[in-house]
């Protein structure tokens, strides 16, 4: 294998590996034979250049991807799955709450409906409580005035029998 050839192979320019020879050249000593302008490396010196500028490794592609490409995008995938997950047991966790407060709702009408059905109830209860309350007062006052009607009555009458008991038994066989 000649420099050329090594540098295309390794993507170096081959200004960095000449530069990089004469450095260290006692290493290669021996090891590189001239052929002109062309510079043929031995084994050794290709081992030697390994060491410094390993070969690249070649990149895998995937469905026309790189690997680390193709990586990224499935780990991306895997962690939108997982929010995706994440989002759907939220939007059921958010629906079980809502019918709950949906349940919830519904009683407290029915409850709100209950009182306003008592409010009704005791009003139409207290309505009749004061119209009886006032019948039972009229009825008094009626029993009032009979009664003030009776004793008067009852006034005349008893002076009338004790005008009657002092009458002597011939005026009231004569009935004056």
């Amino acid at each position: 294998m000649n420099l050329t050839e090594f540098a295309q192979s390794h993507n170096i320019e081959m200004q960095v590996i000449s530069k990089h020879i004469k450095a260290h050249a006692d290493e290669y000593k021996g090891k590189i034979k001239e052929n002109g302008k062309s510079k043929e490396l031995s084994d050794e010196a290709v081992m030697i250049l390994e060491k410094y500028y390993p070969t690249p490794k070649p990149i895998q592609v995937i469905n026309g991807v790189p690997e680390e490409e193709h990586r990224k995008k499935l780990e991306e995938l895997e962690n939108a799955q997982k929010d995706l997950i994440t989002a759907k047991d939220m939007i059921i966790s958010l629906k079980d709450q809502l019918t709950d407060y949906q349940l919830k709702l519904k009683d407290a009408e029915n409850e709100q409906l209950r009182i306003e059905e008592k409010g009704k109830i005791k009003d139409t209860l207290i309505e009749k409580l004061e119209k009886s309350a006032e019948e039972q007062k009229n009825k008094s006052a009626e029993q009032e005035l009979k009664l003030s009607d009776l004793q008067t009555e009852n006034e005349k009458l008893k002076a009338e029998l004790e005008t009657e008991k002092n009458k002597s038994w011939l005026a009231k066989l004569l009935r004056k």
